[in-house]
């Protein structure tokens, strides 16, 4: 290995690992953000949106790949950043840093909430004009 990798993961030990303080948060946000997914899905259930994953990493699932890229893209628009994932990149995924406090964790899922909200739209608007085409 090299030198910064042991310093670093020294360091990680001594301030996050004396204690479970930093599980615990880890679980009680991990709790937080699929709470807001599953709120998301509610929201928009007649496209019956389900939520995935453990931990702080989770995502919202569309079976429209193009409404899941349409939400990455919002997103990213208001200054946050998602991917796609899943077998056919159906799922935006979310994956704050395990460190986040809850001021940025609960902006984060405000603007994921407002990209999920337009791209739904937008894509429901798109859905229309294709059955009235």
């Amino acid at each position: 290995g090299n030198n910064y990798a042991f310093v670093t993961a020294a360091a990680a030990l001594e301030t996050y690992w004396q204690d479970d303080g930093l599980s615990r948060k880890v679980e009680a946000d991990g709790d937080v953000v699929r709470k807001e997914l599953a709120a998301m899905a509610t929201r928009h259930a007649d496209l019956a949106p389900y939520v995935v994953g453990r931990g702080m990493i989770n995502g919202i699932a569309f079976e429209q790949m193009a409404l899941t890229k349409s939400i990455c893209r919002a997103a990213f628009e208001r200054g946050l950043v998602l991917e796609t994932s899943g077998p056919k990149g159906t799922v935006a995924k979310v994956m704050p840093p395990l460190t986040v406090d809850t001021i940025d964790l609960n902006r984060g899922l405000d603007i994921l909430h407002e990209a999920v909200d337009e791209a739904v739209a937008a894509w429901r608007k798109n859905q229309l004009k294709t059955v009235l085409a």
